[in-house]
């Protein structure tokens, strides 16, 4: 588990030399990729495995897994940010949310069982809306916690236990 920082991109390899994931992980282990993708923008919680099955059913939205993220906006979000409920089309693409909750002041919370690229920003982006801070905090049961910026960790067993028992 990897808490990405902005900057970084979600590769094992930058053809253009820029910093990824895997630069971030000093870990003697071969095989090691991200499961999905956060953009270069965008920050939180990235697993890492060499387990081929896992990431297929972690980022095949068949499987239906969670994945949780804590917005920042520049205003307090209106009412109309729960449209995204029912979805909205965007060009030739039909993109909704399966939960939205507020926090304080300028914060949602948006939950996703399919992630495409730059959906978040795209669907608030619609409705008039620019993403300050974009940050995963949840993959199905696994939560980011307090793990600091940039900082990684090797899953518990039972976090690995119960993240299986999802698919």
């Amino acid at each position: 588990m990897l808490n990405k920082p902005m900057g970084v991109i979600t590769t094992c390899s930058d053809e253009f030399g820029r910093p990824t994931v895997l630069d971030l992980i000093d870990l003697k282990a071969n095989g090691l990729v991200p499961v999905g993708r956060l953009d270069e923008d965008s920050e939180g919680l990235l697993i890492l495995t060499d387990d081929g099955k896992l990431i297929h059913c972690l980022t095949h939205p068949s499987f239906e897994i969670e994945k949780e993220y804590k917005i920042i906006l520049p205003r307090p979000p209106g009412k109309e940010v729960k449209t995204l409920i029912n979805g909205i089309t965007i060009g030739n693409e039909r993109l909704r949310v399966s939960s939205i909750r507020f926090g304080k002041g300028n914060i949602v919370f948006i939950t996703l069982k399919e992630g495409k690229k730059r959906e978040i920003r795209r669907m608030l982006g619609t409705l008039g809306y620019r993403v300050e801070r974009l940050i995963r905090i949840r993959i199905g049961n696994l939560l980011l916690g307090n793990l600091p910026i940039g900082e990684w960790r090797i899953l518990t067993q039972k976090e690995v236990t119960d993240l299986k028992k999802l698919i």
